[in-house]
């Protein structure tokens, strides 16, 4: 199963799979245009190190990639998976197995992130903390374009959650680079941020968990779908 779920993880990452997908071309003009301005305004602009360029973009691209990554990647099957002889408990372990390799993925890249920008920057535990828990909340991201009529709170949850995450990383990015800032600065933000983020991190997993429950019974969550009908 292990290897099915890695297999289809990196297949969709093919041209083809792409063609449709406007929110993933979305993240990659972000990623994008966040590269040429950093170089344009720290390096070139501003004359600041290379070192501010990189940090920077270790800081963002790891949301910008959970953001692409989860544009591509839904919790339900296509319709030719549904065709395979799969039983419910088959398709639990394929499904949650596939989201939570997803979002493990995720976190690799933006752990790989957080060591550049330890070493890069003026970084404490407060730091590392919310960079973390910044990424986790990006990490959890998945596909709106699914029942988006019917999980409309759960779009505005997640594009809160990715907005968030974007103010978050420029917030850190200003706090890393200030050599010895002010820690009461730091707590103030660390405080407000944990407040707004974990309340909505676990209302948004519920949601991701109903979409992960409804991919595995489809069969009863389209019965009840014609039954409102």
């Amino acid at each position: 199963m292990i290897k099915y779920i890695i297999r289809d993880y990196f297949g969709e990452f093919r041209f083809g799979h792409q063609g449709q997908n406007k929110a993933l071309y979305q993240g990659i003009y972000m990623a994008v245009c966040i590269v040429c301005m950093s170089i344009f305004l720290n390096r070139l602009l501003i004359g600041q190190s290379w070192q501010f360029v990189l940090v920077e973009n270790a800081l963002f691209q790891p949301v910008i990639f959970s953001y692409c990554s989860a544009s591509v990647h839904t919790v339900r099957f296509g319709k030719m998976m549904y065709l395979c002889p799969m039983d419910c408990t088959e398709r639990r372990h394929y499904i949650y197995g596939a989201y939570c390799f997803r979002v493990g993925v995720h976190l690799l890249v933006s752990i790989i992130g957080l060591y550049i920008v330890c070493i890069n920057s003026w970084c404490d535990w407060i730091s590392v903390i919310q960079i973390l828990q910044n990424d986790l909340m990006a990490a959890l991201l998945i596909s709106h374009s699914q029942r988006a009529e019917v999980r409309s709170r759960g779009k505005i949850a997640g594009e809160m959650l990715f907005l968030l995450a974007v103010v978050s990383c420029a917030i850190q990015f200003g706090i890393v680079t200030d050599v010895g800032p002010n820690l009461w600065v730091k707590l103030v933000v660390f405080i407000v941020f944990v407040l707004v983020e974990l309340p909505l991190e676990i209302w948004y997993l519920k949601y991701v968990r109903g979409e992960l429950q409804a991919a595995v019974y489809y069969e009863s969550c389209a019965a009840v779908a014609l039954e409102e009908c």
